[in-house]
């Protein structure tokens, strides 16, 4: 049997959304891809395309995440799970290995004709995710199971999450890795403690983002793509703030300003990863894509569903955040 789960890139709210702050989510028209085969030795068979300096010291938290999914189906170890699709796992801020929680969680629902809702499918996969993450807030697990803009919320007891702008044409996005892998777990204890540390600043802090978070809700729903970008750059202010940015993020940003971006940021763990980059249109960040590839950056056009784009080189290999 064969499950799916979609990636992700966060608008804006990474970090806080752990803190019950909300957030803005787009699932991405790229997906991971699980095949169930019987048990081959290992839980993971991982067949997804990767960027070239890739480092897999996820591998075993993978198979512990593939482990509880497959106790919450009552199957024990009797099953491997075969990883592909055109979802390619980069340096961090994808959704990858939430892409991967639901797709396990899906087909192993197939196999076992569980008719599951979205809800059961998100809460499944995320009780793997942990295993990765430690406490994520559930954003990537639930833009994996669910198609479009949304807005999501860790309450108490409760993943919220609505539809902010249905049937809307995908935003002109670039991502570019910053070739600095990430590590969530340990940017969530650091913005945990830098909350503890700083209790008044982060209050100040969090208020600055509430208006942030209300501004990109109104420029998606009217479809202000400059707007859009001014706020993604006040966001990425945000999270330098709160110490998650690093030289190899701002970089990319120093790149993307040069060449007409509207706007840029890191995206998910922060810390190096992923960095979000707005263009002006599809063509406008087809050209941005072709820029970063020559000096050696790995891409995902993510204004479509075109596939990766990879290269051999790594710009960023010598440095230092």
């Amino acid at each position: 049997m064969v499950g799916f789960g979609s990636g992700k890139v966060i608008l804006c709210g990474e970090h806080v959304v752990v803190h019950s702050e909300p957030a803005i989510v787009v699932s991405l028209p790229l997906r991971t891809r699980v095949d169930v085969i019987p048990f081959s030795g290992t839980f993971i068979v991982d067949k997804r395309p990767k960027h070239p300096n890739y480092v897999p010291y996820k591998q075993n938290l993978y198979e512990e995440m593939a482990a509880t999914i497959a106790d919450a189906f009552g199957v024990g170890r009797l099953y491997s799970f075969v990883l592909s699709g055109d979802l390619p796992v980069t340096s961090g801020g994808i959704g990858a290995s939430a892409a991967a929680a639901v797709g396990i969680a899906r087909a192993l629902a197939a196999m076992l004709k569980r008719h599951l809702g979205q809800r059961e499918i998100m809460e499944i996969a995320l009780s793997g995710e942990r295993k990765i993450h430690g406490n994520p807030s559930g954003i990537d697990t639930t833009a994996a199971t669910i198609e479009g803009i949304l807005l999501f919320q860790k309450e108490e007891y409760v993943l919220f999450h609505h539809r902010i702008a249905p049937a809307q044409p995908a935003l002109p996005m670039l991502l570019v890795d910053s070739q600095k892998t990430t590590n969530t777990k340990e940017t969530v204890a650091a913005v945990g403690e830098f909350k503890k540390q700083n209790s008044l600043l982060w209050q100040t802090l969090m208020m600055e983002y509430q208006a942030i978070f209300a501004a990109v809700i109104g420029a998606i729903k009217k479809r202000d793509i400059e707007a859009l970008g001014k706020l993604l750059d006040q966001n990425q202010s945000l999270l330098d703030k709160l110490t998650l940015s690093c030289c190899h993020v701002e970089r990319v940003r120093d790149i993307a300003r040069n060449n007409g971006a509207l706007g840029s940021k890191n995206t998910g763990s922060s810390r190096g990863g992923l960095v979000l980059v707005l263009g002006r249109d599809a063509q406008h960040v087809a050209d941005m894509a072709q820029v970063f590839t020559r000096v050696g950056y790995f891409v995902v056009d993510a204004s479509s569903s075109s596939s990766s784009l990879s290269t051999d080189k790594n710009p960023a290999a010598d440095q230092a955040s």
